[in-house]
């Protein structure tokens, strides 16, 4: 195949596949669109976390809490970032997804622009020679300049020793995205590494990451420095299809009437660079098809030979075969990589959110330490307080009941066993309440509901004690006795009574009190006291120390449930 044939093949393969793009788009704007929608549901759902009404008065809680809260704010910035970034990416996608799109990215004066000229095929017309180039009308070269569009005939370059023919321009259009389109490819010429403004490398990086196929281009006279290597191992980490050009691959010589001449470099120089090219990449790990996707090139040599008619000189190029890779690509690979491209896109965002998302639940189990150390410290202090409010639960309420007995004493009147256990019930809730409200924040209205629990039974009612005396006495009393004598015989037939007197020992008993039955109702009082401490108050104090860290465990159980269910949805979006 001579050079007009290869440039044949190359520019109709190029119109030939216009038509394999059509059916892409639907299925990237698919795959997006559900990420999308589940990025969507996570945010509702954080946001439905933040604002569950989460009450939380402690202090030293609702540090916990707003530190929770600022984490998951952090998160939602995080994922915004990638989608938007995201979104950029896609808009170019979108904007070309109608043709398959090949980013040149390499250092500044790796001759991007000069080859780009010559794929673009003007320069070739220019010369008058006749090639399918001459079906299509001119490219134009779309210009990207600072968020503005404007079109050129071509690719403004940097050509060290500003060759006639060529425009010379000492900042390689640092500052623009270029490309043209050629039947169904488009040329994507990027700002160069190392340009004039870091903004100019990360508008590259972006286009770079968004393009179907990679021409990462070097000149050979500095090729394989560290930057390179670094480059070409970011792009085989993001899993981006890319070949390495080496260029500018011809040299000066002079002939018998010391003219200078434009000749290739040699043989063995092209293959030391290659082979220690190759050597390093294998030592990067970088796998690549050596003898197709890493090549020596000269786009000089290649005008040159098409101007001098020169088939040797165009070989010696090496477009021809850069050339039909392209083809080969195009007609074999380009499809699959055309609809790889938002893949590995959306994979790499995917992979950015779960990551973001991973790093604030560990974040969360962070805090979550600290709410375990809460909860230890709380139960800790709940012995401590338990004993305490016992020992002020048995003087205060000994206390009260001391004064209640005075008063039955004094007036006689007793107070009712229900009255008692009332007195008792409240005053052991008054001692809780007031005792919790000094050491935990917003542990009233919390305790509030345990009040029933408290009510305490088997207490006698206050009342006067009696004691029955029992003790003898003498009674004297009289009865009618039978008459004595003649004399009192004879009156007692006229109706005569005659009495006598006699006395007898008798035994009666009487009531007498002897005090107010205090000691009693304060031993019931006691052992109440002690079996409500023991068997419910224990259970309060636990309930308690939970209903305030309840509050602050719930944002990160239902956060950590949104994270999961998310990063799960997010798993299964990958392709």
């Amino acid at each position: 195949m001579n050079a007009i044939e290869a440039i044949n093949e190359f520019v109709d393969a190029m119109l030939a596949s216009q038509t394999k793009f059509e059916n892409i788009k639907a299925e990237a704007d698919k795959r997006n669109h559900e990420v999308e929608e589940c990025i969507s549901s996570f945010k509702s759902g954080i946001d439905a976390v933040k604002s569950s009404g989460i009450k939380v008065k402690n202090t030293e809680l609702q540090e916990i809490t707003q530190m929770q809260l600022a984490e998951l704010d952090n998160l939602l910035k995080v994922v915004a970032a990638s989608l938007e970034a995201t979104r950029k990416g896609m808009q170019f996608i979108h904007e070309y997804e109608d043709s398959f799109n090949i980013a040149v990215f390499g250092k500044v004066k790796a001759g991007k622009s000069y080859t780009g000229n010559f794929i673009m095929g003007n320069v070739i017309r220019d010369m008058g020679t006749a090639t399918s180039y001459d079906r299509i009308e001119r490219p134009k070269v779309e210009v990207y300049d600072r968020g503005k569009r404007n079109t050129q005939s071509k690719l403004a370059e940097f050509d060290e020793e500003g060759k006639e023919g060529f425009r010379v321009d000492p900042n390689e259009a640092t500052s623009t995205i270029q490309l043209f389109r050629l039947g169904g490819m488009c040329w994507i010429d990027t700002p160069g590494i190392g340009s004039v403004t870091w903004e100019n490398e990360m508008l590259a990086k972006n286009f770079v990451d968004n393009a179907d196929l990679i021409v990462y281009m070097s000149n050979s006279d500095a090729a394989g420095t560290q930057q390179d290597f670094k480059e070409m191992k970011d792009l085989y980490a993001k899993k981006k299809r890319f070949l390495l050009l080496l260029t500018q691959s011809d040299d000066v010589d002079y002939d018998d009437d010391c003219n200078a001449v434009l000749v290739p470099k040699s043989e063995a120089d092209r293959n030391s660079m290659e082979k220690y090219i190759c050597d390093t990449l294998d030592e990067q790990g970088i796998s690549m098809d050596k003898s197709r996707e890493v090549l020596t090139i000269s786009t000089k040599l290649a005008l040159e030979g098409l101007k001098r008619n020169d088939e040797e000189m165009f070989d010696a190029s090496n477009l021809k075969c850069f050339l039909e890779v392209l083809v080969s690509i195009t007609k074999n690979e380009a499809a699959k990589l055309k609809l790889a491209t938002p893949s590995v896109r959306i994979n790499a965002m995917i992979d950015e959110i779960i990551k973001g998302m991973r790093t604030a639940d560990a974040q969360l189990s962070e805090h979550m330490k600290s709410l375990d150390d809460k909860r230890r410290e709380l139960s800790e202090r709940n012995e401590y307080l338990q004993s305490t409010m016992l020992n002020e639960c048995m003087t205060s309420i000994t206390r009260i009941i001391e004064e209640k007995a005075k008063n039955v004493e004094s007036d006689k009147s007793g107070v009712s066993a229900e009255d008692i256990q009332k007195i008792v019930g409240d005053e052991i809730y008054r001692v809780i309440i007031d005792t919790c409200a000094k050491k935990f924040e917003g542990s009233t209205d919390i305790l509030s509901r345990y009040s029933d629990s408290l009510k305490v039974g088997n207490i006698t009612g206050l009342s006067m004690r009696q004691e029955t005396m029992t003790y003898s006495r003498q009674k004297t009393e009289s009865y009618e006795r039978d008459p004595d004598g003649i004399i009192e015989t004879v009156k007692s037939w006229f109706g005569k009574k005659y009495y006598g007197t006699r006395t007898r020992t008798i035994t009666e008993t009487r009531n007498i009190d002897i005090g107010v039955n205090l000691q009693q109702v304060l031993s019931e009082i006691r052992s109440s006291i002690q079996s409500v401490f023991e068997e419910k108050v224990p259970d309060i104090m636990k309930k308690l120390a939970e209903d305030l860290i309840t509050p602050v465990a719930q944002v990160r159980e239902k956060a950590g449930k949104e994270i999961a269910s998310t990063i799960r949805k997010l798993e299964g979006l990958k392709c």
